[in-house]
């Protein structure tokens, strides 16, 4: 089990932050919920801290680009906010805010004021082709037009984070045999 620490908001809107107990970050947020709270931020407290690096491709801007945990992290706070009631657009402008990486601030300030304006979502995203895939940004077209988008969002980054997953376990299986040649 995993200590996670969050920020909610109660029934009156007053802010609460905690560490709950859970297995992984889904049942963390149900029991959250289950709190009577609106989780606004929810993150393992003693996650490892591992570097995500990312190999600079010719032509690939590489300072540009945010990295995958960062994603992940954003679309987890995102469904969240939308699955429990919050318009996208006070969502978005409410992770803007809370976000510490100023890259990732900059981008959804501008995806926030482009829904605002009336906007989709899905072509918000797409203007940022180096933080967001062409695979997440039809996800989210898809989840817009069926008017699915919290699953959606949650199946995406469930997607993700065994993707993360699947990446740590290799690059871990491929170290032992570096190190003995």
């Amino acid at each position: 089990m995993a200590v996670y620490s969050y920020k909610a908001t109660d029934q009156q809107g007053k802010f609460v932050e905690g560490n709950i107990d859970a297995p992984d970050y889904h049942i963390a947020v149900k029991q959250i919920q289950k709190l009577n709270y609106f989780p606004i931020q929810v993150h393992e407290s003693k996650a490892k801290k591992t570097g995500s690096r990312e190999i600079n491709l010719p032509g690939a801007d590489f300072f540009n680009r945010i990295p995958q945990k960062e994603i992940l992290t954003l679309t987890q706070h995102l469904s969240t906010l939308v699955g429990s009631g919050i318009t996208l657009d006070s969502s978005l402008s409410s992770l803007a805010k809370l976000t510490e990486n100023p890259k990732v601030q900059k981008i959804l300030s501008g995806v926030q004021k482009r829904v605002h304006s009336g906007g989709s979502f899905a072509e918000a995203l797409s203007e940022h082709p180096l933080a967001f895939s062409k695979l997440y940004v039809n996800m989210v077209r898809a989840g817009e037009e069926g008017g699915v988008l919290t699953s959606c969002l949650d199946r995406l980054a469930q997607y993700m984070e065994k993707a993360e997953n699947l990446k740590n376990n290799i690059r871990s299986a491929m170290i032992n045999p570096a190190v003995l040649t």
